[in-house]
């Protein structure tokens, strides 16, 4: 799996494939279908046998990080958890992409793992600032509730990178629009704007 620059060095290990959205701006729900988790023992054992390669900054991968484990009756709290117990002293982690959602719906429970030190970075893809346009986009969330998260998660651990995705020119979104995505990116370190591209069935 050939991950963005920021992790071209990691070890990456395919958490889970498939998304629970219905995002009017994507094709990936199409191409890949509903979430399908690889067991938690599964994900550990790939962390293993990284670290025994001595690969020990490692990547979980997924289209829906957080939509981890609704097939199998859990939740990514318990996976984040289970890798970060995993990691022990020597493995750095990050995770790549946590979809706003869910992570908004299990971010008290995440928070200890996360900000305990083991984690380097993670994927926050919020696409857009403005109420409107997510709504438009089918995003099921409110903006300023992931950027109230991100300061939360920032001050708890502030050596975290958080990165994000945003897109630009969606529908009808207006200038002022725009700026409100310009703004919501100041709250991430690594922020990254996308033209917005009609593909079939989107």
């Amino acid at each position: 799996y050939v991950g963005n620059d920021f992790a071209k060095d990691w070890f990456h290990i395919v958490a889970s494939t498939g998304c629970l959205g219905s995002c009017s701006f994507c094709a990936i729900r199409r191409a890949t279908g509903r979430p399908r988790s690889r067991p938690a023992a599964d994900i550990v054992a790939d962390m293993a046998r990284g670290r025994a390669a001595g690969l020990l900054n490692q990547l979980l991968v997924s289209t829906d990080l957080s939509a981890w484990g609704t097939d199998l009756g859990s939740s990514v709290v318990q996976l984040v958890q289970a890798a970060t117990e995993a990691a022990g002293d020597d493995l750095r982690l990050a995770g790549e992409s946590f979809e706003p959602t869910l992570f908004l719906e299990h971010f008290d429970a995440l928070l200890p793992s996360l900000a305990g030190g083991r984690w380097a970075y993670v994927g926050l893809p919020i696409q857009s600032g403005s109420a409107r346009v997510l709504s438009t986009m089918s995003r099921t969330y409110d903006p300023d509730d992931v950027l109230h998260a991100v300061r939360r998660l920032k001050g708890a651990a502030p050596d975290l990178v958080v990165r994000t995705d945003l897109i630009f020119g969606f529908g009808d979104e207006t200038e002022a629009e725009f700026e409100a995505s310009l703004v919501a990116s100041r709250s991430f370190d690594l922020p990254s704007f996308n033209a917005y591209q009609p593909r079939p069935g989107t």
